[in-house]
């Protein structure tokens, strides 16, 4: 289903303003305003802001539809959007949301994160689907096991499974090993059967939402072209429109619901007007990533003066400073070394890119030529310290990726100046070498010159001989190494055209990845238009759809009601071979009776016709008969 198809849903009824009584416990709101890199949580869903008619177009259509798709490009928010206002949301309304994540691995597909309500002191987590399970951070189910449940919860309640990061069903199983005698190709086909499965499976009541980023969703399509309705009821996340900075920039010091003070109030309003402009004017379409939103907050909070702070560094120089200040808590020995882990999780497109972390480990190891144990450290602290990469496990290992895209372009950047410098050192070294060789086999030469003239004079002209030989092998020693030097150098060029070859490519690639995103996003505009045609039809869906729990229900009266009456109707229709036989002796009775009636009506006509004449004959005889009284009585004297 298509954004413009949500429109033509009943609206929300009004929310009214908050008062002083419902405002938030002072104990469920963190103690920063701003997450920076990292995506907001559940227990971050009283500082979640600007997203407010996406989350409740969200909680419609996951009502009306048993399966949504919600996709947007990377960086977009979709895993905030989630965690800190789909969920609590979905909460609201009475359902029961789960994030699941998939993996390669037979009996244990699907991956159950317990959502936590509060991280600080002892872990307090929602509900869980899985009895026995309550401690528990996560829990890995099979497919089989996921079924049953699914079917025992719905009975009396609806679960919501939110399949964040949906786009793992191609990029886990793509090259995943075989697991428990079934290839990875096979499990992602018996993944795909189970969820259309219960996408059909009207007598279980349970919702499904796939979150995955845009460029997976014609791979995703094919996947599920069993079921091809899913991919009409879509919602495309966009990035934050620029009238939403305001809230999300100044929310939290300006929501009623927060206990006010709560937050020093670190960003002024004509801070937060300039922030805004200079972060739309650094957006190419206009709208800010959240994160680099909440990056630039979060270094503008903890600055000591941030009106000038501002000032003087910037947007960039504010990105710049927060990455930074992630790696001073490494050494400068090492600081290559992350650097490289960094260069690592980037791919040659520009994304992210996610690796394993033993193909991580040694191959930092093996480029940088440092221990495993080095780089591990160095990887842990970036994970724990900087917070710029994080891991999740896939299968049995861990695997690791950075936070977020906007670091890209710092990392890529920082990597080529280590690798430029990398270049000088080699070349520094080479010509150092190159310079000492010959400078002894002079030195030699000579002292063998001196040592010969002053042993004896008499071997002058072979000790020249042998200089002269020494000579022409030092000149061909230096021919070799101006050689070597010079294929060095050539390869070094070539490497360099490849590297700006390579660089030509990616920079071609993300211009034809932005072209075709442009070109789908026209689709979608005109399937906007397409749909705006079906809004009749859409609100008469809507009807049906509001109505479809209800005829559950009528389904199964009318289905024990249909075995009664075809009963009965079997005994109506040997009714009706009795009463048919009795119609016919009635119809032949009926006949014969209408036969006596039609000579009956004869004799009664004929009756009537004597009784007419028996009438004017009684007429003319009382004629005469007063004729006759009259002739009497002139008779009479």
């Amino acid at each position: 289903m298509s954004l413009p198809d949500l429109e033509v849903l009943p609206a929300r009824p009004a929310v009214p303003e908050p008062s002083v009584e419902a405002a938030f416990p002072r104990q469920e709101l963190p103690a920063v305003p701003y997450r920076g890199i990292e995506p907001f949580r559940y227990e971050d869903r009283h500082l979640f802001f600007g997203r407010r008619k996406e989350i409740w177009k969200l909680v419609r259509a996951i009502t009306i539809y048993r399966g949504f798709l919600l996709y947007g490009e990377s960086g977009a928010g979709k895993s905030s959007l989630i965690n800190a206002g789909l969920i609590p949301a979905l909460k609201e309304e009475g359902y029961l949301p789960y994030r699941v994540r998939l993996q390669p691995q037979a009996d244990g597909e699907f991956v159950f994160e317990r959502i936590v309500v509060r991280s600080s002191g002892t872990p307090e987590y929602l509900p869980t689907l899985f009895p026995g399970t309550e401690g528990e951070e996560r829990h890995v189910a099979s497919l089989t096991e996921l079924e049953r449940l699914l079917k025992e919860e719905g009975r009396t309640q609806t679960p919501v499974l939110i399949f964040d990061q949906f786009e793992e069903l191609i990029t886990l199983f793509e090259a995943a090993p075989s697991s428990g005698g079934e290839t990875s190709g096979a499990l992602q086909q018996k993944i795909c059967a189970f969820l259309v499965r219960m996408l059909r499976d009207h007598a279980t009541s349970v919702k499904l939402l796939f979150a995955f980023r845009e460029d997976y969703f014609a791979k995703l399509r094919v996947l599920l072209s069993d079921h091809p309705a899913l991919v009409d009821h879509f919602f495309r996340l966009e990035p934050l429109q620029a009238d939403s900075l305001a809230s999300v920039i100044r929310g939290p010091f300006t929501d009623s619901r927060i206990p006010k003070g709560h937050f020093q109030e670190k960003i002024s309003q004509s801070l937060a007007e300039r922030l805004m402009q200079d972060l739309v004017a650094r957006s190419p379409d206009g709208r800010p990533k959240l994160s680099e939103v909440q990056v630039a907050c979060l270094q503008l909070w903890h600055a000591s003066n941030p009106e000038e702070h501002f000032a003087r560094r910037g947007i960039q120089g504010l990105l710049t400073d927060y990455l930074e200040q992630g790696l001073e808590g490494i050494s400068a020995k090492r600081r290559d070394v992350a650097k490289a882990i960094l260069a690592a999780l980037v791919t040659p497109a520009r994304t992210r890119n996610v690796v394993s972390q033993s193909s991580l480990v040694q191959g930092v190891s093996n480029a940088e030529k440092v221990p495993q144990d080095d780089v591990q450290q160095v990887l842990a602290q970036l994970e724990t310290g900087t917070r710029v990469v994080q891991h999740e496990l896939r299968r049995t290992e861990r695997c690791y990726e950075l936070v977020s895209e906007f670091l890209i372009d710092w990392i890529l950047d920082e990597d080529a100046q280590r690798l430029a410098q990398r270049r000088w050192r080699k070349r520094f070294r080479l010509a150092v070498a190159i310079g000492s060789a010959t400078s002894v086999t002079v030195i030699a030469v000579w002292w063998l010159v001196v040592g010969v003239e002053a042993v004896a004079r008499a071997g002058v002209l072979l000790a020249r001989a042998e200089m002269n030989q020494a000579q022409l092998e030092v000149l061909e020693a230096k021919a070799r190494l101006q050689k070597s030097e010079s294929e060095f150098m050539a390869r070094e060029q070539v490497l360099e055209g490849e590297i700006k070859t390579q660089r030509a490519l990616n920079t071609t690639q993300a211009e034809v990845i932005a072209s075709t995103t442009k070109s789908r996003n026209n689709a979608w505009v005109e399937n906007a238009k397409l749909t705006n045609e079906k809004s009749d039809l859409g609100a008469k869906l809507h009807d049906t759809q509001i109505g479809l729990e209800t005829v559950k229900t009528e389904r199964e009266i009318l289905t024990t009601q249909l075995l009664e009456t075809k009963k009965t109707l079997q005994e109506t229709q040997e009714e009706s071979a009795r009463f048919k036989k009795e119609r016919d002796d009635a119809n032949s009775q009926l006949h014969t009776t209408r036969k006596a009636l039609q000579e009956a009506q004869t004799e009664r006509e004929q009756v009537n016709t004597d009784l007419v004449n028996v009438r004017n004959e009684k007429v003319a005889c009382d004629s005469q008969l007063t004729e006759a009284r009259q002739r009497l009585q002139s008779c009479k004297p």
